[in-house]
């Protein structure tokens, strides 16, 4: 089982590089996700 953003923080991708609104964030990556996988050997 794999977990990304487990405690669900903004993590910001991109900020704003105008003059005026310099650092503000524009994007965010993906909210919590969690991921469940299985392997089988014969």
């Amino acid at each position: 089982m794999d977990m990304f953003n487990l405690f669900n923080r903004v993590n910001i991708r991109e900020a704003d590089n105008s003059f005026t609104q310099a650092g503000r964030p524009v994007a965010a990556f993906d909210p919590r996700q969690i991921q469940f996988s299985a392997k089988i050997v014969f």
